[in-house]
Order: structure tokens, then C-alpha cells, then sequence
């Protein structure tokens, strides 16, 4: 049976894995890297407690579920988002996402939300990735919007002789990879 390697954990591969497997291919985890707290986890909390945003910019799903974990008893602002990765996220925790059409990354969700919305001197959350794309904050400070960056989490490599990996790079090594899906 042909391989497919997903470089993701068992549960972010899961919606890649539904369709490959019709195509008769065994799909196979490799989860290379993976997510931590950043130095402050409590940051963001604080900031959603102290409110005042008129929206949330989530750019990523990770961005999404550090919102959910971060909200507690405060009010969430509109949240506005790419892809429906991360609407699933935020609408599985009862948190209505705006999904603008056309948008494909962070920088055009940022050029749409200032095009739809009046946020000249209003404060927008922007929790994103340590060492993140920067385009989405720097939009949105050109026209005049009050950003909070806050980074919600850090991506790293997995160590190369972490047990999650042993699978993946055996059948790479075999030759035995139909498909590999990797992500940016």
C-alpha cells in the first residue's frame, strides 16, 4: 500500500487524512514540529481581561484556540479570520468568526477588515506566532489602528529522535512515500 506522510500530530492531520485515504493510501503522522506557551502564557489573558478591542485578528487556527483558552469570563470582540480551519475553531467554541470572502492569508484579511471597518485610533488583538509574519500588524498600524501584538504561541522543531518521527523518516528512507504534505 502506498504511504502518505503528513507532517502533522494525529489530530491536525485528521481532515488531510479523510482525503487521502479514499485514495488508498495509508497515511502516516510526522509531526515535526509543535506548539509551546510563549515566555508570558498569562499575557494574553491579561489583555482579553482588560477588553476594549474592537476586534481580534486570528491568522492562524493555533491564533484561534489560544483566544479560546485565553477568554474565560470576558466579552469576545468580533473575531475576523482566514480559512475555515480556524472558523471551525473558533465556531466550535461558540465564538462566531468573520470569514470574509477572497481573503487567503493575513495580509489580505487585514486590508479587508480595514476596508470594512472604521478602526482608525480603536485598539484590534492580534495574538500570533513568536517570530510570526509581521504584514497583518504593519497594515493595520498604517491605517491607524491600535494594535496589541501579543504572541500566543511558539513553533518548534521536534527533536529528530523524538519516538513521532521514527515511522515517517523509515518509510522516506525505504522509498516508500507516495504523498507528503507539509505545511508553512
Amino acid at each position: 500500500m502506498p504511504y502518505a506522510v503528513i507532517t502533522r500530530d494525529v489530530e491536525g492531520s485528521a481532515p488531510y487524512a479523510a482525503a487521502l485515504e479514499p485514495l488508498g493510501l495509508e497515511v502516516v503522522t510526522m509531526p515535526v514540529t509543535r506548539t509551546e506557551l510563549p515566555d508570558d502564557p498569562n499575557e494574553l489573558i491579561r489583555a482579553m481581561e482588560a477588553g476594549g478591542y474592537q476586534a481580534i485578528v486570528c491568522a492562524s487556527a493555533r491564533a484561534a484556540g489560544a483566544v479560546i483558552r485565553a477568554k474565560g469570563h470576558a466579552p469576545v470582540p468580533e473575531v475576523w479570520c482566514v480559512g475555515p480551519a480556524t472558523a471551525r475553531v473558533l465556531a466550535d467554541a461558540h465564538i462566531p468568526p468573520i470569514v470574509p470572502d477572497g481573503v487567503r492569508d493575513g495580509a489580505s484579511l487585514a486590508h479587508t477588515l480595514v476596508a470594512e471597518r472604521d478602526l482608525v485610533g480603536k485598539r484590534v488583538l492580534v495574538p500570533r506566532a513568536e517570530d510570526g509574519r509581521d504584514e497583518v500588524l504593519a497594515i493595520l498600524r498604517e491605517a491607524g489602528v491600535l494594535v496589541d501584538d501579543i504572541v500566543a504561541y511558539r513553533t518548534v522543531p521536534t527533536a529528530a529522535d523524538d519516538p513521532e518521527l521514527a515511522r515517517g523518516r523509515a518509510l522516506f528512507e525505504a522509498g516508500d512515500v507516495a504523498i507528503c504534505v507539509v505545511f508553512a
